[in-house]
This record gives structure tokens, sequence and C-alpha cells, in this order.
């Protein structure tokens, strides 16, 4: 015999679910910094430019933002390369996006 949730059950358990992803998070990033403490994370380090990297970058940020039903601009001047791992900026952006959404009041 199959049972349904109540609406209050549902929410209850959709929270409970959010919150466990909350925690993986949490979980994910402590275990990076443990590797990136040891010394166990490989940075593979490409002169770039900035500016071309953003470009691509741009897309992703104004996605979150935007479901957020905020703007999103971005903006950069300079010329230049610089040497660095598009792949963790890109988490740490991204990440950083997150945060300030989840941190922000609406609106904010």
């Amino acid at each position: 015999m199959e049972q349904q949730l109540t609406p209050a059950q549902e929410e209850a358990l959709q929270v409970q679910l959010e919150e466990i992803d909350r925690l993986n998070k949490i979980i994910e990033d402590l275990l990076f910094l443990s590797r990136a403490e040891a010394g166990a994370i490989t940075l593979e380090l490409r002169s770039q430019a900035p500016a071309e990297f953003l470009r691509t970058f741009e897309p992703d940020a104004r996605v979150l933002v935007e479901h957020a039903g905020l703007r999103c601009v971005c903006t950069h001047e300079g010329e230049g390369e610089v040497p660095f791992d598009g792949k963790w900026i890109r988490q740490v952006l991204l990440n950083l996006v997150t945060n300030s959404l989840a941190a922000s009041a609406p609106g904010g």
C-alpha cells in the first residue's frame, strides 16, 4: 500500500534534503581545503588573458544570478596575461557567487 505525504511532510522533507545538500557542500569544501593544505592539489597554471576567462565565465554567473531574480554585470579593464588554473578559479568564483546569493536578502 502506497502512502502519500501530506503537504507539511513534503515541505519538511524538502527542507531536510536542502540541509543535506548544504552539509555535503561544506564537507566537499573542507576536503578541498585539507587537500590543498597537504599539497595534494595540483594546479595547472597556464598563462591566459583574464578578459577571455571572464567572457566564458560570465554566462554561468548570469544564470545563477538571474535565477535569483537579480542582474549580473561583469566588467574587466586592462590587458595582458597571467598564469592561473581556470578550472579552480571558475570553481572559486562560482562558490563566491552562490554564497553571496545565499547570504543576500531578497533583491539584495
